[in-house]
């Protein structure tokens, strides 16, 4: 594995992400990035979710390796922090020279070519130059809105002023911690000295605790001299008064925790309450932790502590949402059984309305030649009382997106063109297919009132390029706004999923279709269904801004199962919010029909279907679903508590479109 295996992306900037708070998001997990050996093989990762327990991911193998560089090819010391929706990392390339390593990653598994910082310039004198560059340690800094970044050098001026702080000058280097700062990632400032109190100091790691920032040091002179040990110091979080006076000893010699160890590499973040302090005890080849609710007194839980095998050294404990990290999980990835009957239950047991709710050939003002009705999405605007529902229909050329609104979910009238064809020749002519829109909550059971960004409402939208039939390949992706959440048109003149993108799966080659949007923590997911041959499976893509996105490296994440029924489909997911999970309503094609499914996640990335369907084609006695039951819409309704799922009912008569309509599928009966 080398970087010009890596799939390199372009350095593109991205929404602001608040600092890390003390207390976890929902989707928050613990990461642990470090090395073994010299560092020559690359950077791991582990996962946990108690701060205590962490498990490997990418099979215990290097999620990048050392860059290229002639006498600075290692990868030791790794920091890793996640912010503004994308990962960012630093890391020592060699024991001896000027430089650090830099790189960013939009989910762990695809990384940037890394960037090669020398902090100290080259017109210093030769007495202010660095002999070494060591344990850099990347922080967002709320105050400057950059990045800071503190390592630890030996100069030739400080190792020979006499100070005795060189171990009493046994000790060719006597270190001192240096900041450099980036805000983009490729301009980095010339290095300042960052804290000096008289002895040699490495491995410095700051953590914000409310208005001050608590940094965590290591004492790295012999242990007569008082070091060997972690220390800790304050100071504000705009730095603008001096370091505290480093405390008496937090970990190793001269503390009460593990004083028989020489430790470093100290990491302290806040998990579930407690302050956690990790630290690497080298000479005694493991890792240690101590935890804390006041950073005064400390408790060993080392005996608990469970690392991945063969010695994993120094590196950085972080947060980050889970929904973030590319790699499989190495717990709770696949559901088990016993939970996904449990999760899946409150959606089955469905009430018949007899008739379709929107029909298949709706005469819609001057539009009088629709062949069928698909694809319904049930939303609300801000200030109104009403029930809107996108929905397209079919004419024979392709589709075009209606709207339609009700009062009570049943009956629907006052239908209107929302979005027609796009111009001739582009990727839109053939048909537009609203309804993945950005709502105000993901919440199963919350309203879907659509929100603004930047003064608009938003959905992504399925597009074809061809008119002169029915979902003429290849499909693509758009982006579309409207001011009013009626009447919509392009964000972007150009597709935002194509089957010519680079970074377009074997699995996706033939056909690009139906979106859906979920925003969470700052990132906007799409959740895509798409065709390599006659096969669907679903993927997913992620955005800061909704116009540009990234597919997810592990797509599809929703697979088709041999004999299943899902064998052929998996496709048009609808995702929510359901409690401490997600649930997404898909359809899945196989055994005979077309039929509503159900697939479970914790992150948003594992998705585990549940292998019976919720609702099977044919359910309906009048015969109104006999052929397809697919492409839902669920909305729940808070006056009769009821959820209402709308989808495509397809009786299989003998026309263009088999008489596909929109039909309607209640928890609770309804009285027609």
């Amino acid at each position: 594995m080398n970087w010009l295996a890596i799939i390199f992306f372009s350095l593109t900037a991205l929404l602001p992400m608040p600092l890390a708070s003390a207390v976890a998001a929902d989707d928050d997990v613990l990461l642990f990035s470090f090395f073994r050996g010299n560092g020559e093989a690359g950077t791991y990762l582990a996962w946990s979710e108690d701060g205590v327990k962490f498990a490997a991911l990418n099979d215990d193998k290097p999620i990048f390796p050392p860059a290229p560089w002639p006498g600075q090819n290692l990868t030791r010391d790794t920091s890793i922090i996640f912010h503004d929706g994308k990962f960012h990392a630093v890391w020592t390339s060699s024991w001896k020279g000027r430089v650090f390593a830099y790189a960013e990653s939009p989910d762990l598994v695809r990384w940037s070519e890394p960037v090669k910082v020398q902090p100290f310039p080259d017109s210093l004198p030769a007495e202010d130059q660095p002999q070494n560059v060591w344990a850099p340690e990347i922080h967002w800094d709320p105050a400057q809105k950059n990045y800071a970044i503190l390592f630890s050098t030996t100069t030739d001026r400080e190792s020979r002023n006499g100070d005795g702080s060189n171990n009493n000058g046994k000790d060719g280097n006597d270190h001192r911690i240096y900041i450099t700062r980036t805000a983009d990632g490729k301009t980095f400032s010339p290095a300042k000295l960052f804290f000096d109190q008289g002895f040699s100091v490495i491995d410095a790691q700051m953590a914000p605790d409310g208005g001050r920032w608590m940094m965590a040091i290591k004492h790295e002179q012999e242990i007569p001299l008082g070091g060997k040990n972690l220390r800790l110091t304050f100071a504000p979080l705009d730095l603008s008064k001096p370091w505290s006076p480093v405390s008496a000893p937090v970990f190793g010699p001269g503390s009460p925790i593990r004083p028989k160890e020489m430790v470093e590499g100290a990491c302290l973040v806040k998990w579930k309450g407690l302050w956690h302090l990790y630290t690497d005890a080298f000479a005694s080849h493991h890792y240690s932790m101590a935890t804390s609710p006041d950073l005064k007194t400390w408790s060993d839980r080392t005996d608990e502590l469970v690392m991945p095998p063969n010695n994993p050294r120094h590196g950085t404990i972080f947060r980050a949402p889970g929904s973030a990290v590319g790699f499989l999980k190495p717990v709770d990835a696949v559901i088990d059984s016993a939970t996904l009957d449990r999760w899946s239950a409150p959606y089955r047991g469905w009430h018949y309305w007899p008739d379709h709710v929107v029909p298949a050939r709706p005469v819609i003002g001057s539009v009088t030649n629709l062949l069928g009705t698909d694809v319904p999405t049930v939303y609300q605007v801000p200030g109104s009382d009403k029930y809107f529902m996108s929905f397209v229909g079919f004419d024979g050329r392709g589709y075009q997106s209606f709207v339609a609104e009700s009062d009570d979910l049943v009956h629907w009238g006052n239908h209107r063109l929302a979005m027609g064809f796009g111009p001739a020749n582009e990727f839109d002519h053939g048909g537009c297919v609203i309804g993945a829109f950005l709502y105000e909550s993901y919440d199963i059971k919350a309203p879907r009132l659509l929100k603004k960004r930047d003064g608009r409402f938003w959905t992504l939208y399925g597009a074809y390029p061809r008119q002169g039939g029915y979902e003429l390949r290849p499909g693509y992706e758009g982006v579309a706004v409207s001011d009013d959440g009626l009447t919509w048109r392009r964000a972007k003149n150009q597709p935002i999923l194509s089957v010519h993108d680079a970074g377009c799966g074997a699995w996706e080659k033939s056909c690009i279709y139906q979106p859906w949007l979920v925003e969470h923590q700052g990132r906007f997911f799409n959740f895509y269904n798409a065709a390599n041959g006659g096969t669907e499976q679903m993927g997913v893509a992620f955005s800061t801004d909704l116009l540009n996105w990234t597919r997810h490296p592990g797509n599809p994440v929703v697979r088709n199962r041999a004999g299943g029924y899902d064998e052929r489909f998996s496709s048009d997911g609808k995702v929510f919010r359901d409690g401490d999970h997600w649930t997404m309503f898909y359809f899945g094609v196989g055994r005979g029909g077309a039929h509503i499914m159900a697939a479970f996640s914790r992150d948003l990335v594992n998705w585990t279907a549940h292998p019976e369907p919720l609702y099977k084609a044919g359910g309906n006695p009048s015969g109104l679903d006999k052929q397809y039951a697919h492409k839902i819409a669920l909305v729940f309704n808070p006056k009769n508590e009821t959820f209402y799922m709308f989808y495509n009912a397809v009786p299989g008569k003998k026309d263009a479109t088999g008489g596909r309509g929109i039909g309607l599928i209640t928890s609770k009966p309804l009285t027609p």
